[in-house]
């Protein structure tokens, strides 16, 4: 076998445009091995792990006659679009919530049969309103507030190219599930001021139980740098401890 000399590579800029958890990854296997803290200002960097928070939660029947069209749609030849259920940016602000959308799935009865039992003691078995075709589930996607113990490490195991692999401590602070709970008390509340149907929910903390929670959208690990969090980047994306490397990622 014919040996490879080791070779340097110099550029003026470096940029790191990997995954969410990839990028992050990269860099605390670089600090690792050579001792080094980049992009690690008040020991922030892996921290703050933020996927969206993806929860099946909450039953809506529509009244006999709405139905509510929950396919994709084409806008034109590349882009395609659903409905979904959301609040004002004004309406966010002023409750103190967290950005959210909530997508119209399909009747599932696994899913649904709770809020379905519940729904018929509160307004009775008739069988106008209980029919799968005006019966949807809920499918939100919260956004969270940085938490610190929501986090990227790196453990022993190392991949084939001799990488540490990493671990994924996902977290969410407890104030936030109290803001999910109220999140789904005023969409309840705007279902019955608009006489769109009935709708009932789940304690949050109780709902997530049994759910994989956090499966898209990879960010937060290597975070723009704030007087109170630390992070990695500044706010030109350049990596804290560096003159030339910049984060391009979602991380």
């Amino acid at each position: 076998m014919s040996s490879r000399a080791a070779k340097k590579i110099n550029s003026k800029k470096i940029i790191l445009s990997c995954g969410g958890i990839e990028t992050t990854r990269l860099l605390l296997n670089f600090n690792n091995k050579n001792n080094y803290n980049i992009g690690n200002y008040k020991n922030a960097l892996g921290r703050y792990y933020s996927p969206h928070i993806n929860i099946f939660n909450g039953t809506l029947i529509t009244r006999p006659g709405i139905k509510i069209s929950n396919e994709y749609y084409d806008i034109n030849s590349n882009i395609h679009k659903r409905k979904y259920l959301s609040f004002s940016e004004e309406f966010i602000k002023n409750n103190n919530l967290l950005n959210f959308k909530s997508l119209f799935e399909s009747y599932n009865e696994e899913i649904d049969k709770e809020n379905i039992k519940e729904l018929k003691s509160l307004v009775g078995n008739n069988n106008s309103l209980f029919s799968s075709n005006n019966i949807y589930s809920l499918n939100t996607a919260f956004e969270q507030t940085p938490c610190y113990t929501s986090n990227i490490s790196i453990v022993k195991d190392k991949d084939p190219l001799g990488l540490y692999k990493v671990n994924l401590n996902f977290d969410i602070n407890k104030k936030d599930l109290e803001i999910f709970n109220k999140t789904y008390q005023l969409i309840g509340s705007q279902i019955g001021f608009s006489k769109l149907g009935f709708f009932h929910y789940n304690d949050v903390r109780e709902s997530i139980k049994d759910q994989i929670l956090g499966s898209s959208h990879h960010t937060g690990s290597c975070r723009i740098i704030t007087k109170n969090y630390g992070g990695s980047v500044d706010e030109n994306l350049k990596v804290h401890g560096t003159n030339n490397m910049y984060i391009a990622s979602s991380a």
